[in-house]
């Protein structure tokens, strides 16, 4: 199981490679000693083993195109490998070598090291990816890994607009992985955070109980006891979607470790106040998105993420239920609140 460390960046850096080989030098320049003992060996073509390396090397990069048609390599206590090749970057191509430093064994979480570098020896690129030990990697681990890369190549689109969504299967059920930003009468019932469309871009639109579920105020508004029919609530969920349940959150819930953990599970990896982010583990990926109050006003954007449930207050009619997450918590939290608030909606699968 990887994890990306460090985005990528053009950049020429000053690097220490004592952890991927044995040269402990620090330099922008990579080391041309073929033949030497522990050196690079002469090039030859990339066979099967080879490929495999370049592929997952290839993927981190910011490069338009690739091709490479050469290899050297290095064994140190791994195998280091050196390819010739040709990057497209913009409308130049420069011809370039892309070196991968393989993860070092029985080093906690190994890193490998990829870098390209061009004919004058100067780092254009530089990205990392952590491994865990294998021992460390839980049956769990892999199959939430293995659901992570199903739901990347599944998107939903909402034929309503155009809009598409990233989505997310976790345990039994299949999540939308981004807030919807559907609105057939904007301003109305559901709103960017502060009115601006920069917001709804990244944060989704928020949404007041009433639209969430698709009603009009006059058959579910704040004082009124909203007879909802039984089974899914579309609402203004995509067609195949609908509105989760209370119960619906309660099973995400146990789905990634209980209550207590939801938070850290959930939230996204960056983007909360104070570095109080989550580890996204599941691909959920909760942004702190805020709310609108009754008033007209916004708050507690990188602060709080508020989702909706489908499920009224049985005892009171103008409260709803609703999930939360909060900045540096790591449990989430079901609860109730009147329903002219604006949250997140996440829609889940039929």
């Amino acid at each position: 199981m990887k994890k990306v460390l460090f985005s990528a960046f053009s950049l020429g850096l000053v690097l220490a490679l004592g952890a991927c080989s044995d040269d402990s030098s620090s330099s922008t320049e990579v080391e041309k000693d073929s033949g030497a003992t522990g050196g690079y060996s002469e090039s030859e073509s990339i066979d099967k083993d080879a490929e495999k390396i370049l592929e997952e090397a290839v993927k981190g990069t910011d490069y338009e195109s690739v091709t490479c048609d050469s290899v050297s390599t290095q064994v140190v206590a791994g195998t280091n490998y050196r390819f010739q090749c040709s990057m497209k970057d913009g409308k130049k191509t420069k011809d370039v070598e892309l070196v991968v430093f393989e993860p070092l064994p029985n080093t906690g979480k190994p890193v490998q090291l990829t870098l390209v570098v061009d004919n004058a020896g100067k780092v254009l690129f530089e990205s990392e990816v952590e491994f865990e030990d294998d021992e460390d990697i839980t049956d769990d681990d892999k199959k939430k890994d293995d659901d992570k890369k199903k739901s990347d190549d599944e998107k939903l689109k909402d034929d309503r607009d155009g809009q598409t969504y990233k989505t997310v299967k976790i345990g039994d059920q299949v999540w939308m992985a981004e807030n919807l930003n559907y609105s057939e009468e904007p301003g109305e019932q559901s709103w960017c955070y502060n009115d601006s469309t920069e917001y709804c871009e990244k944060f989704g639109r928020l949404y007041t109980w009433v639209a969430a579920v698709g009603k009009t105020e006059d058959e579910c508004g704040y004082d009124e006891d909203c007879d909802l029919p039984s089974g899914n609530i579309r609402g203004v969920c995509p067609e195949g979607w609908h509105m989760p349940t209370d119960k619906d959150w309660q099973t995400l819930f146990a789905s990634v470790g209980g209550k207590d953990k939801a938070g850290i599970a959930l939230k996204s990896s960056s983007g909360w106040y104070n570095d109080g982010n989550g580890k996204d583990s599941f691909g959920f990926t909760a942004l702190p998105a805020g709310n609108r109050e009754d008033g007209g006003y916004f708050r507690l954007i990188e602060d709080y993420a508020f989702f909706w449930s489908a499920t009224q207050y049985e005892s009171v009619s103008s409260y709803a239920y609703y999930m939360s997450l909060y900045n540096g918590f790591d449990e989430g939290t079901l609860d109730l609140n009147e329903k002219y608030r604006g949250y997140s909606v996440r829609c889940i699968k039929d």
